[in-house]
């Protein structure tokens, strides 16, 4: 443990160096984020059992001009504050005597603040629970991480109305994502970023604790529960990259997952917004393709990456908002789309005709899917501004719709005519036989990315 105390202020702690869990003062010392090639990573060993792995707040290298100030825990990142603009080389991390933890870039332009001055904060305590802490002198709280999560919730740490996981892009790319996850009192709702955003999950029934407070607790997260553990094994719950919301713990070797507490959802497999890409179509099991062209017909859809048929798919030719009379729309019968289920009931009934029209003279519309009344519904119409993955549907499936998507023709003498603006209903572009697709009545979904906001790069993470 490192403790500050005491002058000067200027004082550095080399890169190579951490603080870990214990408490600090303020006024002074900062963190000298420089020589990033001198720091080493964090591990930790199967012999030296998570539960008693340091916390640490450090310099990280991300690239030969950027780097980031994190806090980490076993080697797994669970909290970032500007996970979208690292800062420079010989940055600094510093507790004023006012009270306030800030990032500074290396020219001094701040970068990421706590904006605790003049709120009584007498130091600086990272918990072996992962919680990075500013306190008074009573101890109390004044500024905590647990209240600002990134898109990690660790064991004890509470979920409260207005707070928000989002995913990150990658693995490898810590930057926000496209997936969300917010409270909102009497629902936990997942959205996929879109404008506006689409919803793909949707759970009202998980609140016995109270209304206002969902903790990740051993076992159990509201109403999701899942097989509790031994105290000392470590748990966190994180909003995975593909959009899921699982529980991980430790292995003795490494992280593994014990829960998808999404997995009961309608859709299955193909019920996320990104399971086969964007304009993929998803069968059974899951496996992706492209919507393919009708009986000769042109072929209005490629494949991003024919290794990887879940990576989505792309127009041939994208839409031109200057060329509104070549677009045309191509009808995929019997799917399924996830974010028609979240849909408000409505007075209104939707026509047909007029969805496809609506959608056609909107260039920023990208797919008209119109969900046919059933014995006591009415028809409805939803206009895309981006298509995401579609399900393949049996035909004998209830609640099944059909999806118009916009397509861009090629210049042709029958351009004029009214007609060519709806071509014949395509079939769905499979691989070969060996390798088709298969069909099935799912449902997939759409999330809202949020933004965090702050502009400091500091992460907690958990070492295996």
């Amino acid at each position: 443990m490192v403790q500050i105390r005491g002058p000067p202020p200027a004082a550095i702690i080399d890169s190579h160096r951490n603080i870990t869990v214990g408490s600090h003062r303020p006024g002074c010392r900062a963190i000298h984020c420089n020589q990033m090639e001198r720091m080493p990573l964090a591990t930790s060993s199967p012999e030296v059992p998570p539960t008693i792995a340091p916390s640490k707040i450090r310099c990280n290298h991300r690239t030969k001009s950027e780097l980031s100030t994190t806090v980490i825990k076993f080697g797994l990142v669970a909290w970032s504050a500007n996970r979208n603009e690292p800062v420079a080389i010989n940055a600094t991390l510093r507790l004023t005597r006012e009270g306030d933890l800030l990032l500074a870039d290396s020219n001094g332009r701040l970068v990421w603040s706590t904006n605790t001055t003049g709120k009584g904060v007498s130091g600086l305590n990272l918990t072996d629970t992962g919680n990075l802490v500013l306190l008074d002198q009573n101890n109390a709280i004044v500024w905590q991480s647990f209240n600002h999560p990134t898109d990690t919730l660790l064991r004890g740490q509470v979920f409260v109305p207005g707070q928000k996981l989002t995913a990150s892009i990658s693995p490898s790319n810590l930057n926000e994502g496209r997936f969300s996850l917010a409270y909102n009192n009497t629902h936990l709702v997942a959205y996929v970023k879109s404008s506006p955003p689409q919803l793909y999950f949707n759970f009202s029934y998980m609140f016995p604790e109270n209304q206002y407070v969902q903790r990740f607790k051993n076992g159990s997260f509201g109403s999701f529960i899942f097989p509790p553990l031994p105290v000392a094994v470590e748990q966190f719950m994180r909003l995975d990259t593909n959009g899921h919301l699982a529980a991980y713990k430790w292995g003795g070797s490494g992280w593994t997952m014990m829960a998808d507490l999404m997995a009961g959802t309608d859709g299955g497999h193909c019920g996320y917004p990104m399971v086969c890409g964007e304009y993929g179509v998803c069968s059974k099991g899951p496996r992706c393709g492209c919507p393919g062209p009708a009986s000769n017909e042109t072929n209005y859809f490629t494949q991003i990456n024919y290794r990887e048929p879940n990576f989505g798919c792309s127009l041939v030719s994208a839409i031109s908002c200057n060329q509104s009379q070549l677009h045309s729309l191509i009808e995929l019968k019997n799917v399924k789309y996830f974010a028609l289920q979240f849909l408000p009931l409505t007075n209104e009934t939707a026509e047909l005709e007029n969805c496809k029209e609506t959608c056609l003279s909107n260039c920023s519309c990208k797919a008209a899917l119109f969900k046919y009344g059933q014995t006591g519904s009415k028809p409805i119409c939803l206009l895309l501004p981006e298509v995401f993955s579609i399900v393949n549907a049996d035909e004998t499936s209830a609640d099944l719709s059909s999806a118009f998507v916009k397509v861009q023709r090629s210049p042709s003498p029958q351009t004029s005519s009214p007609q060519s603006q709806i071509p014949q209903t395509p079939i769905l572009q499979t691989p070969p036989p060996a390798a088709s697709l298969r069909k099935k009545a799912t449902n997939v979904a759409v999330v809202l990315g949020s933004s965090f906001g702050a502009i400091f790069f500091m992460l907690l993470m958990v070492i295996i």
